[in-house]
């Protein structure tokens, strides 16, 4: 799942992602936002705004995290990574924390692309 799918790189995230055979969901708070008309992108989700209010997107976040097909989330923007660095322990029960990767010098591994 990637979110924050109102900008130019996550067009290059989804595209990355398919072109791999990764199946992808974008969410927004927008339901215009041309992401969602990528033909990478297979499912796209409507959230509520994180700066409007933010229980209530991490609440979004996490009913998607709770689902069988979602394996990580991948967080473009400050407020994506503030949520998920905030409730951390909330999602790790869920997804793969993608968010809080270390580099290999911290003897974690990181996730390859196949692993997600």
């Amino acid at each position: 799942m990637i979110c924050k799918v109102d900008a130019a790189s996550p067009i290059t995230c989804l595209r990355s992602l398919g072109r791999e055979g990764v199946r992808t969901i974008a969410c927004s708070e927008w339901k215009n936002t041309p992401a969602f008309e990528s033909q990478y992108c297979d499912e796209a989700v409507t959230v509520p705004s994180p700066t409007e209010d933010v229980h209530r997107y991490k609440d979004a976040l996490l009913q998607l995290a709770r689902r069988d097909d979602v394996r990580t989330i991948i967080p473009l923007g400050e407020e994506n990574v503030y949520v998920l660095s905030k409730y951390r322990d909330e999602f790790r029960k869920h997804v793969a924390p993608f968010w809080n990767v270390t580099t290999p010098d911290r003897h974690h591994p990181i996730l390859s692309l196949h692993e997600l």
